[in-house]
């Protein structure tokens, strides 16, 4: 028990330990029992500045409602908790309302009630302005409306959009890494900042999903090393192991929810969320997933995911947390990863001239890697699907700015520059950038190329693959005249090419189920 904990039992706080966890749940003194908050978390971490934009909304303004937004496991109820706890001593009356079931809040304000002596809490609490109401998990403001008392302050959490209405709203992402690095070696003493980081990594940062973590590496005492082998190998493992003490929730649940709402009232989002399962986390393209180039029925079919805090929307994209499309993965199936393999395909070869394809395979780089990395267990349809967008991305990269470029490089167009003594017998440096600008990079040139390889099966049979023959001669070409990669562009492109061998070809696509050239 720290010194402050010694000090605040001493002070009639109440001790409860769970596992290796001491806590204690302090009453401020002098106040009567008009208080339920949930103990403080001894492992809180960061959230500095959301703490103290909390407590300048709730003490600025007119009207003293705060809610806090954000994805499942994300850290709201516990910020919460450590901001009431932080500024006990300025409220005598501070109640803790679960508001996931709507149905069940009047009980739980029936309780307010009793502890203020039998007054309508209403009544009782807009006459005075030292109290804090806290309703966690809220699903509507509609429910909470007619329920909110004047006079003090209300702080809600909840996955929802939709609260702006009753007062600020202050989004919560995941931690920042070096918070993440600081909770992990907090828990696991033997972690060094680089495992601690790496680890972090894995699980995106999701305060739930460091804690379930850190938990099941101080209750089972397996060695760092093994644990990585073993959620990466035994992925669903992450969503049950390990237990958070004070927390109802883990991986496995907490978005249970939130699915089951889909599921029952927007089934055609759930598919779109499904579809993102498969794809990079950042940077989705919302066509891609939605199958529909018209923005009111995208907008539709995306607003229930950002309403739910499943996604979060930047323009024509979408970002989904990496531990949700894990758990979505489960429950998706070979139907959800051909639909998205169907629109990729069909946007790579949906215009004449290629500058809408060429677009496309741009943006796809980061998402054709995570498809290699989550095609399956062969089946052939996949496999068939997979193909097709090489033969796409073939005949693409043949027949657009790879074979021009290339073609210019063996016969020393005039239009790309000449070597010159000026340049050492090299071309121009400006010619050079303009002829990787051309190309978009190498890291990009390089995944896509290797994706072809991968999927077609061509490592032994060049001259079956346009794009590869022409590709090999243009990374040669931009060499010879002294365009090389960066080190950090050799580096990933090493990573790539590693990540399509780990996969490698699994058996050639019959010829009839091949995309038409």
């Amino acid at each position: 028990m720290s010194e402050r904990q010694r000090a605040e039992a001493a002070a009639g706080g109440q001790v409860f330990q769970a596992g290796r966890d001491v806590i204690v749940h302090h009453v401020p003194a002098g106040t009567s029992r008009v208080w339920n908050l949930p103990p403080r978390n001894p492992h809180f971490t960061g959230r500095e500045e959301t703490l103290t934009a909390i407590r300048g909304a709730l003490t600025g303004g007119v009207v003293a409602v705060q809610s806090l937004h954000g994805l499942g496991g994300v850290g709201k109820s516990q910020t919460a908790i450590e901001y009431a706890h932080r500024h006990a001593a300025d409220y005598r009356c501070v109640w803790w309302i679960p508001a996931e079931r709507p149905e069940l809040v009047p009980e739980h304000l029936a309780r307010l009630e009793a502890a203020l002596g039998g007054t309508d809490f209403r009544t009782a609490l807009s006459a005075r302005s030292d109290w804090l109401l806290i309703f966690d998990n809220a699903e509507s403001p509609r429910d909470l409306h007619p329920l909110l008392p004047s006079g003090g302050h209300v702080l809600i959490t909840t996955r929802n959009t939709g609260f702006g209405g009753l007062g600020a709203v202050v989004r919560l992402d995941v931690l920042p890494r070096a918070d993440s690095v600081a909770l992990l070696r907090a828990r696991v003493s033997a972690m060094s900042e680089e495992e601690a980081d790496d680890l972090a990594e894995l699980l995106g940062d999701l305060p739930l999903g460091l804690a379930q973590a850190a938990a099941y590496l101080e209750e089972s005492g397996l060695p760092l090393a093994d644990y990585f082998t073993l959620i990466r190998t035994h992925e669903r493992m992450m969503f049950v192991e390990g237990e958070v003490v004070g927390y109802p929730h883990t991986i496995g649940t907490v978005w249970s929810l939130s699915l089951r709402h889909l599921a029952d009232r927007a089934p055609r989002s759930l598919a779109v969320l499904r579809g993102t399962a498969f794809l990079a986390p950042e940077a989705i393209p919302i066509d891609l997933v939605t199958g529909s180039a018209e923005p009111i029925e995208s907008a539709r079919l995306v607003a229930p995911l950002v309403r739910h805090g499943l996604v979060q929307r930047d323009g024509d994209r979408l970002s989904v947390h990496r531990l949700l499309q894990a758990h979505l993965r489960h429950e998706a199936g070979h139907d959800d990863l051909l639909a998205v393999l169907a629109r990729l395909r069909d946007a790579l070869v949906a215009d004449g001239d290629g500058v809408a394809g060429w677009r496309v395979a741009r943006q796809s780089v980061p998402h054709l890697v995570t498809l290699m990395d989550h095609r399956g267990d062969g089946d052939q349809r996949v496999e068939d699907a997979l193909a097709a967008i090489g033969d796409a991305l073939d005949r693409l990269m043949a027949e657009s700015v790879m074979g021009r470029v290339s073609r210019a490089l063996a016969d020393g167009a005039t239009a790309l520059g000449q070597p010159s003594a000026e340049h050492g017998g090299r071309l121009d440096p400006v010619v050079f950038q303009q002829i990787k600008s051309v190309v978009l990079d190498g890291v990009t040139l390089g995944v896509l190329l290797l994706f072809v390889v991968a999927v077609r099966g061509h490592e032994g049979d060049p001259d079956r693959s346009p794009s590869v023959r022409l590709g090999t001669s243009l990374i040669l070409g931009l060499v010879e005249v002294g365009v090389g990669l960066g080190g950090v562009e050799q580096a990933r492109l090493e990573q790539m090419r590693a990540a399509f061998g780990r996969t490698g070809p699994r058996r050639a696509p019959s010829e009839e189920t091949r995309a038409p050239r």
